[in-house]
């Protein structure tokens, strides 16, 4: 189906249609927002209010590109402004506050504590990157997008696409070493 004829069925109400449309593309938007958050239930959360965004404003589709492109802006402009919302503080207490005794064995505590601050270390860095670097890497990384499909969510060419990475990748590892020697050595 193409679409302006997907378009049209959405427009038109029809149930099946949306239904069939929202689990065709879930994991993929999912993966865009779990990218950037820092909890499944933050992307979960986050992928709902795209679909929700998405049926809401299909009138104003303007069909320059293709629905699953506008589909994964929106997704990528949710989850900056989430981020731009969010506290990393919170994120922090919230698992130490999950962590239990219960749950975990004590042996496992420090694996979980320096995984999870690896998680936190590579995850600021990468919110630390200039927007359109971030967008790349995630799409590239967490999506597994070719570079011609981030091209096109981001309106760039190949080429700008492979040299983003390319900086988006020096970056995060000049951040990464400059904190592995400050706090290692």
């Amino acid at each position: 189906m193409n679409n302006k004829d997907l378009i049209n069925k959405l427009l038109g109400d029809n149930n099946e249609t949306i239904e069939s449309f929202i689990q065709n593309n879930y994991e993929k938007i999912f993966r865009v927002c779990i990218g950037f958050v820092d909890t499944k239930e933050n992307a979960e959360d986050l992928t709902q209010e795209v679909f929700a965004e998405f049926l809401i404003s299909i009138n104003s589709f303007r069909q320059e590109a293709l629905l699953s492109t506008w589909l994964y802006r929106i997704a990528i402009n949710k989850s900056l402004n989430f981020i731009k919302k969010q506290k990393r503080v919170a994120a922090y207490h919230q698992f130490l506050n999950t962590l239990t005794l219960n749950q975990v064995k004590s042996t496992d505590i420090p694996n979980q504590i320096e995984q999870k601050e690896l998680n936190n270390l590579l995850q600021t860095a990468i919110n630390k990157l200039p927007e359109n670097q971030k967008i790349a890497y995630t799409l590239a990384n967490h999506n597994e997008l070719s570079y011609a499909d981030i091209a096109k969510i981001m309106n760039l060419s190949i080429s700008s696409i492979e040299s983003l990475l390319f900086r988006a990748k020096q970056n995060l590892k000049k951040m990464l070493i400059t904190y592995y020697e400050k706090n290692y050595k």
